[in-house]
C-alpha cells in the first residue's frame, strides 16, 4: 500500500507539473447522503474522486473507494482508489488503461466506517 501511494504521489505530482494541451472531465454525483467528484482524464488515464458528506460539503476520508471500470469493447477491470491528501484536498485516485475510443463506465462503491455504502455510476466518452 506504501508502495502504491509513493508511485501515485509521483506521478500525480508530475502530471500537475507537466503543462498538457488537454482537459480533464469532471462529473458529479450524489447518493445515500454522499457527493462523489470525478475527474477523468483519458489522456493520462486518471481517476480522481473528491468524496464529501452531502449536507456538509466536508471531505470523507474514511471511505474505502473501488471503481468497476467498463471498457468500450465490454471488458471489465476493478480498481481500488486509495485517499490521499493531494495539496490541500484529500482525495481518492488510480490509473486504469482507457486506450480504445468510446464510452467508458465508472461505477464507484463507497464504505464508510460504520457501514454506509453509496455507489455512483458514470459514463466518459474517450475520444481516440
Amino acid at each position: 500500500m506504501k508502495k502504491i501511494f509513493i508511485v501515485l504521489l509521483l506521478a500525480f505530482t508530475v502530471l500537475s507539473v507537466v503543462k498538457t494541451s488537454h482537459s480533464a472531465e469532471k462529473l458529479t454525483k450524489s447518493s445515500n447522503d454522499m457527493k462523489a467528484v470525478l475527474t477523468f482524464d483519458a489522456d493520462t488515464s486518471l481517476i480522481d474522486v473528491y468524496l464529501s458528506d452531502a449536507k456538509t460539503a466536508q471531505a470523507i476520508k474514511d471511505a474505502q473507494l473501488k471503481a468497476l471500470v467498463k471498457t468500450p469493447s465490454g471488458k471489465r477491470i476493478t480498481v481500488e482508489l486509495p485517499g490521499m491528501m493531494m495539496g490541500q484536498t484529500w482525495s481518492y485516485m488510480n490509473n486504469v488503461e482507457m486506450t480504445e475510443a468510446g464510452k467508458y463506465s465508472i461505477s464507484l462503491t463507497a464504505h464508510r466506517k460504520g457501514g454506509k455504502k453509496a455507489k455512483f455510476k458514470f459514463t466518459v466518452k474517450v475520444n481516440r
